[in-house]
């Protein structure tokens, strides 16, 4: 338990942030954001936060997108409900009122292990003081997966308390279909799609297991007495599924899927993730000698980047934000292929290879017989492809020419062969390299 809840100690693998600052709170929750290129979480708080918090945690699902109505027909990214809100509440009144209370609190982002570790001590209460450290992860084995652990050290008082893990925002965006003690269904407003999440917490104190009072949907409580030197652990699974058509049963797969969470248990999820990002680094690390202010930039930059792409869905691609916050709306640009593409060239071919079907996708579905960059460019807004009519062929030649030259750089003979018949069927061919 000790070594999983310690982050890396190499200072040029980890992001840290001290204390409360309101104007940077925003900016932290970004930077310090955990994703898989399917379900992302804000770097927020989840136990020092304070009873008069009310912004809710922020969970975000890729393709999971609406249109808010016919006043503002572009499709948006939807929030989904956050699972992360626990309160420690003894009887006499709760542990914090405000973070500004809490100036020990600390947040590492462990990049090299792909986590979010927070540690703090809660001493203003003047009959308890606890010391209290988190790991948060999202998973990069199991994508569907997210995992919370929260441990509690007594350091002295014994009072009657209270610990309660709730979700936030069931209602924000979403219609709901269906609220189950451990499993919830949504579906957006207008895109026909669903979201199914299915959760699971465990708590114990000094190693023995706590059974919840569940007074709702996504609610776990727990009561006990507390003792100086008790330990308490707190794990919590979260398993999402997307539906795209009505046709799907995401209830059904998130279940299946925490099932199998459960079974494995906590520790062993935690070192699958690592051993998925330990392979993911070792084909992207970078070393810069005697620099290791440019070594922990450099390392960030592919932390995002990691983070941000699915290679096994071909269905979406990666918004100017990624799945770290609400700006932009989750809409993707040609930027993901100038800029992003050629690191997963380089780096993770499968991944680059999905950002190019996203892409390619949409001329595949027209079925036209022309160029690609005469006349029309698939112009992605919130993953929804749409036709955007052009005057100039010379803003239409770039992206396209990109694509084809990531397939070459790839290798990817069967998708370069593909773009070349549906794109070059008349005209002249754009020439590429090592297209073999």
């Amino acid at each position: 338990m000790e070594k999983l809840l310690e982050p890396t100690s190499d200072p040029t693998w980890v992001l840290v942030a001290e204390g409360y600052d309101p104007l940077r709170e925003g900016i932290h929750e970004a930077r310090f954001a955990t994703s898989n290129g399917f379900l992302g979480v804000r770097g927020g708080r989840a136990v020092s936060r304070g009873s008069r918090w009310i912004e809710p945690h922020r969970t975000y699902i890729a393709g999971l997108f609406d249109i808010p109505g016919p006043e503002h027909p572009i499709p948006v990214l939807v929030p989904a409900p956050g699972w992360l809100e626990s309160r420690i509440i003894p009887t006499c009144g709760p542990l914090v009122h405000h973070p500004a209370e809490v100036p020990s609190h600390r947040t590492t982002l462990d990049m090299r292990r792909g986590a979010l570790f927070t540690g703090c001590r809660l001493i203003d209460h003047p009959n308890i003081a606890v010391h209290v450290r988190t790991i948060g992860l999202v998973s990069l084995k199991e994508r569907a997966l997210g995992l919370h652990v929260i441990n509690l050290v007594v350091e002295y008082g014994e009072v009657e308390i209270t610990l309660e893990a709730s979700f936030e925002g069931l209602g924000l965006g979403l219609l709901s279909e269906r609220l189950e003690q451990d499993l919830g269904v949504w579906r957006t407003r207008n895109s026909n799609k669903r979201l199914a999440m299915a959760a699971a917490s465990c708590l114990q104190i000094d190693g023995f297991d706590l059974a919840p009072t569940m007074p709702g949907p996504f609610v776990w409580s727990w009561h006990w007495k507390t003792r100086a030197g008790q330990i308490v652990s707190l794990s919590r699974l979260v398993v999402v599924a997307r539906g795209d058509s009505q046709d799907e049963a995401p209830d059904r797969v998130a279940s299946e899927k925490l099932g199998i969470a459960r079974q494995l248990g906590w520790r062993n999820l935690v070192q699958e993730h690592e051993a998925a990002w330990s392979e993911r680094w070792q084909r992207s690390d970078f070393e810069v000698r005697e620099d290791p202010a440019a070594e922990l930039a450099l390392r960030f930059a592919a932390y995002h980047l990691t983070s941000a792409v699915n290679p096994a869905d071909e269905h979406v691609s990666i918004g100017a934000r990624g799945l770290t916050g609400d700006d932009y709306h989750g809409h993707v640009f040609w930027d993901t292929e100038i800029y992003l593409l050629p690191f997963y060239t380089l780096t993770w071919p499968e991944a680059a290879r999905a950002l190019l079907m996203y892409r390619f996708g949409p001329l595949r579905v027209q079925g036209r017989r022309r160029p690609a960059w005469v006349g029309a460019v698939p112009c992605i807004l919130g993953n929804q492809p749409t036709l955007v009519r052009r005057q100039h062929r010379s803003e239409l030649s770039v992206p396209m020419v990109t694509l084809l030259k990531s397939s070459a750089a790839s290798r990817n003979s069967t998708l370069l062969r593909t773009l070349r018949t549906q794109c070059c069927s008349t005209g002249k061919q754009p020439e590429t390299k090592n297209s073999s």
